[in-house]
């Protein structure tokens, strides 16, 4: 009967090891995963200002092509022998 009880209490202190090992080990991976997903939605943000920049920026350029009107001189194509 004391054999019983020492087996049940090292299989209490195995499996209180394995399930605190196991806890700690998805701390560690869920802290990573936060890490990503924080990195991931800085991306993505920045994504979205760059791409309203770009857009402003093609307004822009749109705007000044109808103000602007450049004329480029056309070249003489008559041989110059």
């Amino acid at each position: 009967m004391k054999e019983i009880i020492k087996i049940l209490i090292a299989l209490a202190f195995i499996m209180g090891a394995y399930i605190l090992g196991y806890h700690q080990e998805s701390e560690k991976y869920s802290t990573k995963l936060n890490e990503i997903n924080n990195t991931i939605s800085t991306a993505k943000k920045n994504l979205i200002q760059l791409q309203d920049s770009i857009s402003k920026l093609k307004y822009t350029i749109d705007s000044l092509k109808t103000k602007i009107q450049i004329t480029v001189p056309k070249k003489d194509t008559k041989p110059t022998h």
